[in-house]
């Protein structure tokens, strides 16, 4: 029964903890605004209860709880101000929820027969609806206040002589029962509904990021695709031709790769291209960009860098890919030959410069591979 009340919402599964985060500070809002409105509310009665009990004791009791119920909601408002998780905004809400609920049970009793029962079914209502707690966190504490008046009531009826006419009785009983039912039904239905919003937008975000992801990026590697290479490539060589900023090619090859897809198979081979990419990765500059050409064959792009200070990376990528380890694999030993120009004045577009670093690379394959050869 309780597994099934916690599911009156809409449920969300793993997204809930990223929706609870997102909309916090708006139920926090809204919590503020109905504890706010019923603060103004609960203050405005202590000249009511003066007018009705007189200043005698009864209004005197009214008066401390109509007070100690407005320093706690001031002082929940206070903590509301410092909270950034979502599971201490639902039990302080809780706890707000069940402190209110006592003070009003006990207005409404000190006298036998409550003045503003009729408050109740609002109240109930209005807090299954702006008090965006877990929804048993409110369905608890409004069902227990209803069972606590429904018993209180009827225990007075029957001291009474004559008793409170059933009729009375059992229509107070039918609007306690209707208020938490018709509250928790609009509130599974307008949160319920915010959720699914919630979970539509965020499904539609992860998909247009996964096709951003297919159409920029190498599925096997995770690094720019052929491409998304070629496209910043190019506009990094508008950028040279407009501003005379330098940049920078290097083009590396795997060593041998064939014999090792021919010897351990494709998907080894995969698992050496994956720690290559992550190797490079890691050595890299923040402001360089990698990518697979196809194969074997990957470049890097180097922006605002000199042919001396490219030549100087690629020696050092040619000596982080020979810690380079394949998982299970160990005796795979990996080594790549790389090419390194730099964009000149005579280069007419960025095809010159990729000839020039694709036959520094050939240069570097045919002199004994596992070297660095600059162009």
């Amino acid at each position: 029964m309780i597994r099934k009340l916690s599911q009156v919402e809409y449920s969300l599964g793993e997204l809930e903890t990223g929706y609870r985060r997102q909309y916090l500070k708006q139920d926090m809002k809204q919590t503020v605004l109905f504890s706010s409105t019923w603060l103004v509310v609960n203050l405005l009665f202590i000249f009511t209860d003066f007018l009705l009990f007189g200043a005698n004791p009864v209004w005197q009791n009214a008066l401390w709880l109509r007070l100690s119920l407005s320093g706690f909601t001031l002082a929940a408002f206070w903590i509301l101000t410092r909270i950034t998780r979502p599971t201490v905004f639902d039990w302080l809400g809780f706890s707000l929820l069940c402190v209110t609920y006592i003070h009003v049970f006990m207005l409404n009793h000190l006298q036998p027969v409550s003045q503003y029962a009729g408050l109740d079914y609002l109240i109930i209502l209005g807090i299954y609806l702006l008090v965006p707690v877990r929804v048993l966190l409110r369905l608890i504490p409004s069902v227990l206040f209803s069972l606590c008046n429904i018993v209180a009531y009827t225990t007075y009826s029957l001291s009474q002589s004559p008793p409170v006419p059933f009729a009375q009785l059992f229509i107070m009983t039918v609007s306690y029962l209707l208020s938490n039912g018709l509250g928790l039904w609009a509130a599974s239905q307008f949160y319920s509904h915010r959720r699914q919003q919630f979970e539509a937008q965020t499904r539609s975000l992860e998909l247009r990021k996964d096709l951003i992801q297919n159409a920029l990026f190498d599925q096997l590697t995770g690094v720019a695709n052929r491409r998304h290479f070629f496209q910043v490539a190019e506009e990094e060589f508008g950028r040279f031709i407009r501003y005379n900023r330098p940049f920078s090619l290097l083009m590396m090859d795997l060593d041998h790769f064939k014999d090792v897809n021919d010897k351990y198979g494709h998907p080894v081979g995969d698992k050496v291209l994956k720690e290559l990419a992550e190797t490079v990765l890691r050595n890299k500059r923040d402001s360089d960009l990698f990518g697979r050409l196809g194969g074997e064959e990957f470049a890097l792009l180097l922006p605002e860098t000199n042919l001396a200070g490219a030549t100087e990376i690629a020696v050092r990528l040619r000596r982080a890919c020979h810690t380079l380890g394949v998982p299970g694999h160990m005796a795979i030993r990996v080594t790549v030959s790389i090419g390194v120009t730099q964009v000149r004045s005579e280069d007419a577009s960025f095809d010159d410069v990729l000839s020039r670093v694709d036959e520094t690379l050939y240069r570097a394959k045919n002199n004994g591979r596992d070297r660095v050869e600059v162009a």
